[in-house]
């Protein structure tokens, strides 16, 4: 199909269709500039969550091995923190004592009102990529899977 040359309204008909196509353009980049590239969204579980924190990671996947909790809203460095045998029969004793920052493999989220991002990096530095766990979510972490430094409530 030939675009025609011809003026209408002073403007040439190609160049309505080239601004077009820019508005059309931007249009489609904010809509998918909402979520990046560098996330990955674990949604809510049917029945809830089983972890009773606002945040829980482990040191395997599935919920298995030492667990770390916290009803904090926010650690902007996991460093120095360590797995420890987690409740209610839920976790094995694999992971219990080592350093929680770099190892965890899962994440639960028990709050029914926020949601956790649990970030590559620590907040010194920038925060980075994350895995966003939805409220009364669990499951595998998948960005941030034995590389993750902190976690907040809030978007950073």
């Amino acid at each position: 199909m030939a675009i025609s040359l011809s003026v209408l309204g002073g403007f040439c008909m190609r160049t309505k269709f080239a601004a077009l196509g820019a508005v059309s353009g931007m249009a489609v980049s904010a809509v998918f500039m909402v979520v990046p590239a560098d996330a990955a969204t674990i949604p809510p579980v049917p029945g809830g969550a089983i972890c009773g924190s606002q945040i829980t990671l482990s040191f395997n996947s599935n919920g298995n091995g030492g667990w770390w909790s916290s009803n904090d809203a926010e650690w902007q460095d996991l460093g120095g923190q360590t797995f420890r045998q987690g409740s209610g029969g839920q976790s094995g004793s694999n992971g219990v004592g080592q350093n929680v920052k770099n190892n965890a493999a899962w994440a639960c989220n028990d709050s029914f009102q926020s949601g956790v991002y649990v970030y590559v990096n620590s907040a010194r530095y920038g925060w980075g990529a994350y895995d966003y766990v939805s409220p009364q979510g669990y499951g595998n972490l998948v960005t941030t899977y034995n590389n993750e430094a902190s976690y907040s409530i809030y978007s950073h």
